[in-house]
């Protein structure tokens, strides 16, 4: 595992993001439903989103 604050910051962005329900998908749902999204779609997608991300990073 790497060290240092690159790491940190991504460790910081999976604990906002760990689950649907997490700060980072519902903040983004918020926002999305303040400029007419859908909340409960834009949600799910900002979770998946970064379920892709963070899967990608591992896998390099």
């Amino acid at each position: 595992m790497q060290e240092g604050l690159g790491a940190d910051a991504l460790q910081i962005l999976r604990d906002k993001f760990k689950t649907l329900d997490s700060v980072g998908p519902v903040n983004a749902a918020s926002v999305a439903e303040e400029n007419g999204g859908d909340r409960e779609q834009e949600q799910q997608a900002a979770f998946q989103n970064a379920a892709v991300l963070f899967e990608a990073l591992d896998n390099r």
